[in-house]
């Protein structure tokens, strides 16, 4: 799968988690089984915010050039992958119902996908030839 294509399902899933967190923090926190009280709604919905933010981040970055796509499929991997782990932690702790091992899974899925992704070798860069092929062609 692309790079593009990557970014583009992983802000997909950020902003439908960042809106379920802002529009209805208690009721999608009820879901997953979080108990979440007045300041843990606003807790979620400022988390759910930053999540939105970031989807919005990751839709536009599939139009930024390879290095930034890169440095932010790494960041977002990273942070799936200790998301998963917290997730998994408060499902196995009782914190956080049967669903919480599906959050779980969702955040260790797109770390996975973002390195996947990293791990992919654009199209453009296998047929152009390396940087010191085109130098020592240019002094022939």
């Amino acid at each position: 799968m692309s790079r593009k294509i990557s970014l583009v399902l992983l802000a997909a899933l950020a902003v439908a988690f960042g809106l379920a967190f802002v529009i209805a923090p208690t009721k999608f926190g009820e879901l997953i089984g979080l108990d979440l009280g007045r300041a843990g709604a606003i807790a979620a919905q400022l988390m759910g915010a930053a999540t939105l933010a970031w989807g919005l981040i990751l839709f536009a970055a599939r139009r930024f050039d390879e290095e930034a796509r890169r440095a932010i499929l790494f960041a977002t991997g990273l942070g799936d992958a200790v998301a998963a782990a917290v997730a998994a932690v408060a499902a196995l702790s009782g914190l956080m119902n049967l669903l919480g091992f599906g959050v779980a899974t969702i955040c260790l899925l797109a770390a996975m996908g973002c390195m996947a992704a990293l791990a992919h070798r654009p199209e453009e860069s296998r047929s152009a030839p390396d940087e010191l092929e085109l130098q020592l062609h240019n002094y022939e």
